[in-house]
């Protein structure tokens, strides 16, 4: 056990729980605000509402298909 594991009070894993918790809190809030600044977006620079939420599904879809990809572990 390294030094920094024997000072915390409680078990390091939690910690790593915590970050990963607070971190997906935050991405998926990001994703799912989108629907908020939609309209201000399509005012500000006169995009077509269809063209703005192409762009986003766009996105969401290079993610989910990249996602495996990036997070796969080399063997």
């Amino acid at each position: 056990m390294s030094r920094w594991q024997q000072r915390l009070p409680f078990y390091y894993g939690w910690l790593i729980i915590g970050v990963a918790f607070v971190t997906m809190a935050i991405a998926v809030t990001a994703r799912t605000s989108f629907s908020l600044f939609l309209p201000p977006l399509i005012e500000e620079f006169g995009w077509e509402r269809g063209l703005a939420a192409g762009a986003f599904s766009f996105g969401f879809l290079v993610s989910a298909v990249l996602g495996p990809i990036v997070g796969a572990s080399p063997s």
